[in-house]
């Protein structure tokens, strides 16, 4: 800018210096206007990207926040379903015993530390006289090489070590001749045939010995036709799983009868235990079902009966049981409802078995915080408790008496707390007590009587086990014939073995009596139970029941 004067300028001048002056601020005052326009312009467009971005970060948290939610929700499905597959794992590969775990308290004991083992001589393992029950199998082995010295006399003898020696199962195929003589007088005469085992199945190259040794193969040791039929080929025999599946129905036929025996027997009975499981028969369009029932351990008569049914509605167990008076010991199926003149015991560790879904994957700090855990701890403290009574006890009257005292006081506050927790209770928890309360009728009727057990284990254990171990290796029926078949050889087969017999000498011989007498006038004779088939066909047997101590009322 310039400098001027002021005091020697003209007045014209001054007016012209001060236009000039006035021009240059008009021109000033538009450069700064543009210039904030411009950067006005600059800065709302930067807020709008601000804006833009803020609301677009706003939209993510939200979205972020929601797939939290949704990731959450899935954890807890996860953890959920591990938990159930972790339960059902241990229920399928575990084991099946209703054992009581050990108190918490247990830990704190103090622990003794192991005592070494004072030197000397290991006792030989292998010397065992449970090794063999069966002194038929045993053979001796010496080598004496002072035996025949006479400068030696003989002392004693001791059993230095057991050996198994392993001899495949044979089978041998006998041909049957029949000579012809021609007598003095010219007349044609031919040999007679005498031994059963031959005269048994004229028609057919089955013997009772062959017939046994399949039911028992398949039944009893879980093995399925066609690996018979593979092993047959493997040793020279041609025979069919068509044909082995024909015999096996025809030896369903000769028991039949016998079975309907059983039955009767059994629905004499005031105490059964019942379940059932399913059974896939391929000619049939829906899901099948073998129905079991069974007598209770401390019997005489022990009887593990199988049905097939095609259905599991409440009409099977009603048809079947008809005649039956007295407790019957199921799960809480509502089918056996249908079943008239009964009253029904429920199952403890199916009870047991609904919390221990929830807590099996707790830890110990989880554990001292769940509703579940203390809840299953008390149903513990029951089995302890009646464990204890029955150990002690020397008759079933005097186990009813023990229980009104010490455990019916425990099974009043277990329901008085399922009566307090049901209204907070959710989920699984929720469903656990409404089982309990929903059947609380049932959980009681064991007080009535010292005969029956907490539980249903010995029918689910030592009667359907046996039959969900073989449906494991010959996975279906063809048809329902088949599947009938299945049942009365199990029957048959089973409480022969739960009667403590040898279940292949036992058929063997039931088998060549059935058929060389075609309809014996009294199967009573046969039954299992028997002093007789005890004496001839007995065998060792470990009851895995808790019914090994014999009890009889008063």
């Amino acid at each position: 800018m310039k400098e001027f004067d002021i005091e020697n300028l003209s007045q014209e001048e001054k007016e012209k210096l001060l236009k000039e002056m006035l021009e240059e601020n008009i021109v000033l005052k538009a450069k700064i206007k543009e210039k904030d326009d411009y950067w006005n312009k600059r800065i709302q467009k930067k807020n709008r990207k601000i804006d833009a971005l803020s609301h677009r970060l706003s939209r993510k948290e939200k979205e972020i926040a929601n797939l939290n939610l949704e990731l959450a929700e899935y954890l807890k499905i996860i953890e959920k379903k591990d938990i159930e597959l972790s339960y059902y794992r241990r229920k399928i590969f575990g084991s099946t015993s209703e054992k009581q775990r050990r108190e918490d308290a247990s830990k704190d004991k103090d622990i003794k530390p192991k005592q070494k083992k004072k030197p000397g001589r290991k006792k030989d393992k292998s010397i065992s006289e449970n090794l063999c029950s069966d002194d038929s199998k045993k053979e001796t082995y010496i080598e004496d090489e002072y035996e025949n010295n006479p400068d030696y006399t003989f002392v004693s003898e001791e059993i230095v070590s057991n050996k198994v020696i392993a001899v495949p199962a044979r089978y041998k195929v006998i041909q049957i001749l029949r000579r012809t003589y021609r007598d003095k007088n010219g007349n044609l005469v031919t040999t007679t045939i005498n031994n059963a085992s031959f005269t048994s199945f004229p028609n057919s190259y089955l013997t009772p010995e062959f017939l046994a040794s399949l039911a028992v193969d398949k039944y009893e040791l879980g093995l399925p036709l066609y690996r018979m039929e593979k092993y047959f080929k493997g040793i020279g025999l041609n025979i069919s799983r068509q044909a082995l599946s024909n015999y096996l129905i025809d030896l369903a036929d000769m028991l039949e009868p016998m079975v309907g025996e059983y039955k009767v027997i059994l629905i004499s009975k005031d105490l059964l235990g019942a379940d059932e499981t399913t059974q896939k028969v391929l000619s049939e369009k829906k899901k099948c079902y073998m129905w079991v029932f069974g007598t209770m351990p401390h019997e005489k008569e022990r009887i593990k009966f199988y049905q097939f049914e095609i259905d599991r509605k409440g009409d099977r167990p009603k048809e079947f049981l008809k005649g039956f008076k007295g407790y019957l010991i199921s799960d809480a199926y509502s089918g056996y409802n249908k079943v008239e003149n009964i009253k029904r015991v429920f199952c403890y560790a199916h009870l047991k078995r609904k919390f221990n879904a929830i807590t099996y994957r707790l830890d110990d700090e989880q554990k001292k915080k769940s509703e579940a855990y203390r809840l299953e701890l008390l149903i513990s403290e029951i089995y302890k408790k009646d464990n204890e009574i029955f150990v002690s006890s020397e008759s079933f009257d005097e186990i009813k008496e023990k229980r009104k005292e010490i455990i019916k006081p425990l099974v009043d506050n277990l329901f008085n707390e399922f009566d307090d927790k049901l209204e907070n209770s959710t989920g699984k928890l929720h469903e656990a007590i409404s089982y309990a309360k929903n059947n609380k009728e049932g959980f009681f009727t064991f007080l009535e009587d010292g005969r029956i057990p907490l539980d249903n284990n010995y029918i689910e254990g030592e009667v359907i086990k046996p039959f969900v171990i073989d449906r494991k290796n010959f996975l279906f029926s063809n048809t329902g014939n088949g599947a009938r078949a299945t049942a009365i050889i199990m029957t048959v087969l089973l409480t022969a073995t739960a009667n403590g017999l040898n279940g292949f000498e036992y058929l063997t011989y039931l088998i060549r009596e059935l058929q060389t007498k075609r309809l014996p006038a009294n199967y009573q004779e046969y039954y299992p139970w028997n002093e007789s088939m005890k004496k001839k066909f007995g065998r060792p047997i470990k009851m895995k029941e808790r019914g090994k101590k014999q009890k009889t009322a008063k």
